[in-house]
């Protein structure tokens, strides 16, 4: 009698995994009508709904003084590998239910994957969809020629050569740039300053968070990472110091809901340099530098080595402290798992180049500086 009972009993739904299942329908139309329909992406979602829902959802975070996001993180992973073992315990020892604690363990999983994915959505997945910057600044991105490129590198290199000269108080023994103090408040401030200038980027900018684990991080080759779940976006603080204000801004970028990650390194460049602060502007010059003079190494080294003999000892200090930082990284499983991972993220999500979407931003640059001279 107590077998045929147990084979009687079936999984209960329930109202709260009905719910969670419901969300990916849900969310999944909605991501769909996003890709469909750029209006709903950029009037109705990006500019009406997301800056409510990420005021809502920052409330906690912004009175932390740790990253919520990365917290949540290692949570999550402990307890999913609590509840792996406690799953697998559970189908060896009951063995007159084993197909219903294994069905069981299937429909928990998706009830909290429904979770995630609609978070995601929200957080974030509408807002790869919306009107491209370019578009909405009247930027014209065409096709340029290595002489615009190179007239462009020589340019940014003159600057950041006349930045970096002014910043000699701020190296260490070996010369290299440190920053003086933690640049979170700055980045905001100088967010919040581009905002007010433009509409598109007009928003209530949290305070970026220096990760915890930043060394970890590394290993995984990630500089920044924009939580959709906490509203947070969490900064690797491990990595050369001049790079890190230029990192702040562009995560503070996501957080305004400007996912697209050459639009995210441009307006984070435009953040720094026209902040009025020299040691922001040094950095998101050496940011548009290293991308724009990659390009034109790639289209002609002849021109590239011109530019770079226009880089100052103090430039080359710091470009080799750099590259001396993430050559401990270089070709470890690790690194290129993130490199992996990252590439195919960004694939789903509108940016069909992938990581190389990074490097896009040389062609905002040269938009703009077509429009400058």
């Amino acid at each position: 009698m107590t077998g045929s009972k147990t084979r009687k009993k079936r999984i209960k739904l329930g109202p709260v995994r009905i719910f969670l299942l419901l969300l990916w329908p849900i969310a999944g139309i909605i991501l769909l009508w996003a890709r469909h329909s750029e209006a709903f992406a950029e009037q109705v979602y990006a500019r009406g709904i997301y800056p409510l829902y990420h005021k809502l959802l920052s409330l906690l975070p912004e009175c932390l003084p740790f990253s919520l996001g990365e917290m949540l993180l290692y949570a999550v992973c402990v307890f999913a590998l609590i509840a792996v073992c406690v799953w697998f315990l559970h189908i060896i020892i009951r063995k007159g239910q084993r197909w219903r604690v294994f069905l069981s363990g299937i429909l928990n999983t998706l009830c909290a994957l429904g979770l995630v994915f609609a978070l995601f959505v929200f957080g974030c997945g509408i807002n790869y969809y919306r009107t491209s910057y370019a578009e909405a600044a009247g930027l014209e991105v065409r096709q340029s020629t290595q002489e615009e490129l190179y007239a462009m590198c020589l340019d940014l290199a003159g600057k950041a050569a006349a930045l970096r000269e002014d910043l000699t108080a701020y190296e260490d023994a070996n010369g290299v740039f440190t920053l003086p103090w933690a640049y979170d408040e700055a980045a905001r401030q100088a967010m919040t300053e581009l905002g007010n200038a433009e509409e598109m980027l007009k928003f209530s900018y949290p305070r970026p968070k220096s990760v915890l684990l930043s060394r970890g991080m590394s290993y995984f080759g990630i500089v920044g990472v924009y939580s959709p779940f906490t509203g947070e976006a969490n900064v690797n603080t491990d990595t050369t110091d001049y790079t890190i204000p230029a990192a702040m801004c562009h995560e503070l970028c996501h957080t305004a809901g400007i996912m697209r990650e050459d639009e995210a390194n441009y307006l984070a460049y435009r953040a720094c340099t026209r902040h009025g602060d020299e040691i922001l502007a040094y950095s998101g010059t050496m940011m548009a530098l290293t991308y724009s003079a990659n390009a034109l190494r790639r289209a002609n080294p002849d021109l590239y080595a011109e530019v770079t003999a226009e880089f100052s000892d103090a430039m080359w200090r710091d470009l080799a402290a750099n590259s001396a930082y993430w050559d401990q990284f270089e070709d470890t499983v690790t690194q290129e798992i993130g490199e992996q991972v990252n590439d195919t993220y960004l694939k789903a999500n509108n940016q069909t180049t992938g990581t190389q979407s990074y490097g896009a931003m040389v062609d905002l640059l040269l938009a703009e500086y077509r429009a400058e001279h």
